[in-house]
């Protein structure tokens, strides 16, 4: 018992000095002014080949920052319009000289087909580089790049080619962008930041919502999530009447949970403290395994922001379902019309609602703050690792269900499910069904 009790401060200990590393290493690369982006090309230098068509500089997209699109110099060019469906053709800038790091918007499916691409091209020394091959179907992203000095020392052109009408792509102006604005949409700090603030969000929603000195750990813990799931739900319903009341019961969720922290503290101190104890294990191991699947998704993030999942496991490729809870999010938080929640053929519908609840109290207690420090380019990638952590919850719930079990190992179990494909892919691509089974084991459990 005391080996035990000793193994796991320890582990707590390491998974804290890394967080904090973690904390420190995002602050850092947030110091400092993010600066304005500037078009590096005008919005004449272009040369077309083919049939590549100019559209308006208007783009509804979040992964497209206002920055970009309101600049006076911005233009997008796509190998698809509604009367001609997809073309073929090639669409570049004239030759410039790149900046240190730069911004470039996007579209499509490059790489889908051989000689679909988007790349740069060193004409004096017979380079090319793809900036992009993650497809983003009809939505627009932003890949922000960094080209390594050994490429080209001279002036590099910005190419995209379409070969078959079947798969289209789009390319737009690219912008220079600083230092400090390209660590903070490609750098895993600022993302491990929204993992860490949405599980405090719900394991403290856990902890304070179902906390009792009557019931059992266990019973306690079940209740919890009932509180949080309940919660989530009164959200949603807020919002579907007005933005601001949404925004009012998720402050009020907040306030209470906060205010209810403060009571237990001062009241309860022993009994909290003990319960927490009880939840730490689990609770770390759901903070863990998230803070990894984070890390794993954006390892491999080559500019598509939330698209970046949707492509992880190529060539396999992957549609919008994972979009569509934090779209309707969205759409509810800005207070769009019904007709706003439709996306192409697909409904608001289509995915079961509770995510969309929890993830719109972490837009207004989580991505909010963060978007408002890093732009609304990072909304999108925010809502994924909010989604990421809320679905990973399945690992405390996990672990209390192998605790009921004498015939298995807690630990070894534990480990075969975060390992298993099946909880990755559903823990990472964001749609509800892990959050669903997650309920239904919380059931079996009870």
């Amino acid at each position: 018992m005391m080996k035990r009790s000793i193994d796991t401060r320890a582990a707590v200990f390491l998974l804290f000095g890394f967080l904090l590393t973690l904390i420190i290493v995002a602050v850092l690369q947030s110091a400092g002014s993010a600066g304005s982006p500037a078009p590096i090309v005008d919005h004449n230098q272009w040369k077309v080949s083919g049939q590549f068509s100019r559209l308006d500089a208007d783009v509804d997209s979040l992964e497209v920052p206002s920055e970009l699109s309101d600049s006076d110099q911005f233009v997008r060019w796509r190998s698809w319009t509604p009367e001609t469906n997809g073309t073929v053709g090639t669409v570049s800038t004239v030759p410039f000289l790149p900046a240190p790091y730069m911004a470039i918007p996007y579209a499509g499916f490059p790489a889908e087909q051989l000689g679909n691409r988007i790349y740069f091209r060193c004409d004096g020394e017979n380079r090319e580089l793809d900036l992009a091959t993650q497809r983003t179907n009809d939505q627009w992203a932003t890949a922000y790049i960094h080209l390594p000095s050994s490429f080209c020392s001279g002036a590099v052109r910005l190419v995209a080619t379409s070969v078959t009408p079947d798969f289209y792509i789009g390319i737009g102006t690219p912008f220079s962008i600083s230092r400090v604005s390209y660590h903070m949409q490609t750098s895993f700090g600022p993302r491990a930041l929204v993992v860490l603030g949405t599980w405090v969000l719900f394991a403290s929603g856990i902890v304070l919502g179902g906390f009792s000195a009557t019931r059992s750990y266990l019973a306690s813990i079940i209740l919890g999530f009932v509180v949080v799931a309940a919660s989530g739900m009164s959200v949603l319903a807020a919002f579907m009447v007005s933005p601001m009341m949404g925004k009012t019961v998720a402050a009020g969720f907040v306030a209470a949970l906060v205010a209810r922290g403060l009571y237990l503290i001062s009241v309860r101190t022993k009994e909290l403290r003990d319960f927490l104890q009880a939840f730490l294990v689990p609770a770390l191991l759901w903070l863990s395994i998230s803070l990894a699947y984070a890390a794993l998704v954006s390892a491999g993030d080559s500019g598509g922001g939330s698209w970046a999942i949707n492509n992880f496991f190529s060539p396999l490729r992957w549609s919008s379902d994972n979009q569509l809870p934090f779209r309707f999010a969205e759409s509810l938080f800005k207070g769009a019309g019904l007709e706003g929640y439709r996306w192409g053929p697909w409904l608001a519908s289509d995915r079961t609602p509770l995510l969309s609840g929890l993830l719109l109290l972490t837009r207004v207690a989580i991505v909010s703050p963060f978007s408002a420090l890093y732009g609304s380019t990072f909304i999108s990638t925010a809502y994924m690792m909010a989604g990421i952590t809320i679905l990973t919850s399945w690992a405390a719930i996990c672990l209390l269900a192998f605790r009921t079990m004498d015939a298995v190992s807690p630990r070894f179990m534990l480990v075969l499910a975060a390992t298993a494909p099946l909880f990755v892919f559903n823990s990472v691509y964001t749609w509800g069904k892990l959050l669903g089974a997650s309920y239904v084991l919380l059931a079996f459990v009870v």
